[in-house]
């Protein structure tokens, strides 16, 4: 055997080997990810959360209060009576009485009359300091007070503030914009816009951390699923339909809610062909879409189902060339919804859907460069507030649209000679069809 024949032969080996080794191999079966269904919370539900987050608010500012108690047990105790005295001077008495050093600064003025009886130092403070709008801070290391105006003006500032920072469930923009203008200058926005940084004397901060805890609860996520449906009714058909007598449930069941006629079991587009047709309506229903999102409580989410079209714009040149640029044109369903969850557990929600369409061309005549051809779009919008039980089903229809289309057909070029092409290569097909697009949605708080 020849060194030729006995390479051809190792060849044949390998490949029947590899050939055998594809045959036998077990192919690989891949399986969808398993998406779990989150269950709809009840009304009951949401107020229980509720009720669980109000507690805890006041369960800390209870914990802070109890705290505060607890440290006054030990301070030492002012007994003295002030008539018209000078505010500085009463400090200075405080100060004495209870062998604490008080450093008060040039902010503090004023006279006051008060009797303390076996009072802890840190109340006679307050009592003496807080109807002018003064402040103290208590500096441990140092083991002295520190007295004066809690503005970031006040040279004493820094030592009469401390800082926290807190993270926040919302957007912490959104959560200064409901603070009260007392406290505003008082309270940073972080770089990261998710926590804030309060900077003030003491009683500020535990008043700022209340308020903050009441506004910044978690906001309830709510699932919003939608059915694109498009009716395509035959000329004239169109009588009237009141989507808002069906009742579709979220499996795709549908009856007429007053009434009207008998229940449909099914999938949502053989029910609602039933229902047409038994209500006496001619026309085709086809679902173009079933998208979902999930969408904070009082935050606005977004469906688009759209289509680019690229345009090409004469923007200059001459006679013997022109520039030409792209103009990119989207048409199709976009919709827009924003959800708030009733005090009740019922939904509100504000709803902008918009459907639009490219009908035709128009041509434009361009002096000394011919002519260009831009699009015409058709729009159909709408705005709208509904209220809606939590989990079940609402229709908005109404975004009707008559689709005139005209269409070129024939041989290019010999489809333009006169009288021949127009009647035996060429031509014009017109087609015109009334549809309406009707949006199913089902709304539910899964978080």
């Amino acid at each position: 055997m020849t060194m030729k024949n006995l390479l051809k032969g190792l060849v044949f080996v390998v490949v029947a080997m590899m050939l055998v080794g594809c045959a036998t191999q077990t192919p690989i079966n891949f399986k969808p990810l398993p998406m779990k269904e989150q269950p709809t919370l009840t009304s009951e539900q949401l107020r229980d959360m509720s009720t669980a987050e109000m507690q805890t608010a006041q369960q800390q500012a209870v914990q802070v209060a109890h705290d505060e108690t607890e440290r006054l047990k030990t301070q030492p105790k002012v007994s003295n009576v002030f008539v018209d005295a000078e505010i500085r001077q009463v400090l200075l008495d405080i100060s004495t009485q209870t062998k604490t050093n008080i450093i008060v600064d040039d902010s503090v003025q004023g006279t006051v009359s008060l009797t303390l009886e076996k009072t802890p130092i840190e109340t006679a403070l307050k009592m003496v300091l807080y109807p002018g709008g003064y402040k103290f801070r208590y500096v441990k290391e140092q083991n002295y007070y520190q007295v004066g105006k809690a503005i970031p003006e006040n040279s004493s500032f820094d030592n009469l503030s401390s800082t926290r920072v807190i993270k926040t469930n919302q957007e912490a923009q959104k959560v200064i914009e409901q603070i009260s203008e007392h406290y505003k200058p008082y309270v940073s926005l972080s770089k990261d816009g998710n926590s804030l940084t309060l900077t003030g004397p003491e009683d500020v901060l535990n008043r700022l951390e209340w308020d903050i805890a009441m506004i910044d609860k978690a906001k309830r996520q709510i699932e919003i699923s939608a059915r694109f449906v498009l009716v395509q009714w035959e000329q004239g058909s169109n009588l009237g339909m009141q989507w808002g007598d069906i009742n579709l449930d979220a499996t795709g069941v549908g009856s007429f809610a007053k009434g009207l006629a008998s229940g449909f079991t099914g999938n949502i587009v053989a029910s609602l062909n039933n229902i047409l047709q038994t209500s006496g309506y001619k026309a085709k229903v086809d679902i173009i879409a079933e998208p979902r999102l999930v969408v904070e409580d009082g935050s606005e989410g977004e469906i688009k189902i759209t289509r680019e079209d690229l345009f090409l714009i004469l923007s200059g040149g001459g006679a013997m060339y022109n520039y030409f640029t792209t103009k990119d044109v989207e048409t199709g369903v976009v919709m827009k919804v924003k959800p708030f969850i009733s005090s009740d557990g019922v939904l509100r929600l504000v709803l902008k859907p918009e459907i639009s369409d490219i009908i035709g061309e128009r041509e434009f005549k361009i002096n000394g460069s011919g002519s260009q051809k831009l699009p015409i779009i058709a729009r159909r919008s709408e705005t709208t507030t509904v209220r809606v039980e939590n989990g079940k089903t609402i229709a908005i229809g109404g975004l009707l649209m008559q689709e005139k289309r005209t269409k070129s057909k024939g041989v290019p070029g010999l489809s333009s000679i006169p009288v021949i092409g127009s009647f035996l290569l060429g031509g014009q097909e017109n087609s015109s069809k009334d549809v309406e697009l009707v949006i199913f949605i089902t709304p539910r708080v899964i978080f």
